[in-house]
């Protein structure tokens, strides 16, 4: 796996995602609206953080992988709920809605894996990667130590404020991939039933998503 085929599976998403307009009444503030708006704000943010990180930008990286995070959770909450829930309605009236992940709170191992198309092992060996790569990437998240010198030269202890200099991508092309472009994935692949996608796309979206773990 490399960044040229990672970008090359985001434009793929971003297309696939873009179509899905056709299936949505923008006059209606309901669930479908709701998970195409996020499902474009996490595409969004996967995009940004790929520049970011080709650049060398640690701390932008970080950042956005927690709106990805909680965009991919109200993703599940809002595939879940019942169309007329408040929730719903606070969400368009600009409140910020937070809850525990519904792939890590009511659901089973067997039903998340159902649920993402994958094995209960592939879901395990997810589990351990993400949790691996997330406690480095939260390290900037952060004002922590770690995230405030990011672009602070440790001979001279002069700050690159405009990040001027050349630096080499901050995550792998594996870890970027596994952290940041699955999660795109999985935004249009988890709310199938409410949003549904042309065959083609799902299963292309599939291929993409088993391509990235097993490289």
């Amino acid at each position: 796996m490399n960044f040229d085929r990672l970008t090359e599976i985001l434009g793929v998403a971003k297309t696939i995602h873009s179509s899905l307009r056709r299936d949505v009444d923008f006059t209606n503030s309901n669930k479908r609206h709701a998970i195409y708006l996020l499902q474009g704000g996490v595409l969004t943010a996967v995009a940004s953080s790929l520049r970011f990180n080709l650049e060398g930008y640690i701390v932008p990286v970080a950042q956005q992988k927690r709106i990805i995070d909680e965009a991919i959770d109200l993703i599940w909450f809002f595939d879940e709920i019942e169309g007329n829930s408040r929730h719903l309605r606070a969400w368009f009236n600009g409140h910020i809605i937070e809850r525990v992940p519904g792939n890590r709170g009511n659901l089973t191992l067997e039903e998340r894996a159902e649920r993402n198309f994958l094995t209960t092992e592939q879901i395990r060996r997810m589990d351990t990667l993400r949790e691996e790569l997330s406690k480095l990437v939260s390290k900037y998240m952060h004002p922590s130590i770690n995230a405030v010198r990011a672009n602070c030269r440790r001979i001279s202890h002069t700050f690159d404020y405009d990040h001027e200099q050349t630096a080499s991508a901050s995550l792998s092309a594996g870890s970027f991939g596994n952290l940041y472009v699955i999660p795109g994935l999985h935004a249009l692949l988890i709310p199938v039933r409410n949003l549904p996608l042309l065959q083609t796309d799902f299963e292309q979206l599939r291929a993409f998503d088993r391509e990235i773990q097993n490289s």
